[in-house]
């Protein structure tokens, strides 16, 4: 019984890390890798994902985070996933040519 429950539990370890990848929509189950922060305050974010399969033209190797009133908060989740190596969901605005972060999910 103990090794069928280990089986499962490795099984299940293995299945949830080959998760990690984009799509045209955003990456799911990644790393964040860096953060960049210009003078101008604009940020951008780099994943453990592959970019170039987002829907995106002007810049497919980062997303974008969109000035806005909830941007110091994601910017501070993102900045606490990084840290702790935390997996984290993002998800483009659809059409976003500039690959714009629509919305995020800590795991």
């Amino acid at each position: 019984m103990k090794k069928n429950l280990l089986k499962i539990v490795i099984i299940a370890g293995l299945s949830v890390s080959a998760n990690a990848a984009c799509g045209p929509l955003g990456c799911y189950d990644v790393l964040v890798k860096k953060i960049y922060i210009l003078p101008s305050g604009d940020m951008f974010v780099q994943t453990s994902g592959d970019h170039t399969k987002l829907h995106c033209t002007r810049n497919p190797k980062l997303i974008r985070l969109v000035k806005s009133d909830g941007q110091k908060s994601i910017y501070s989740a993102l900045l606490t996933a990084q840290t702790t190596n935390k997996k984290v969901d993002l998800r483009i605005n659809k059409d976003s040519s500039d690959c714009s972060l629509a919305y995020y999910i800590a795991r």
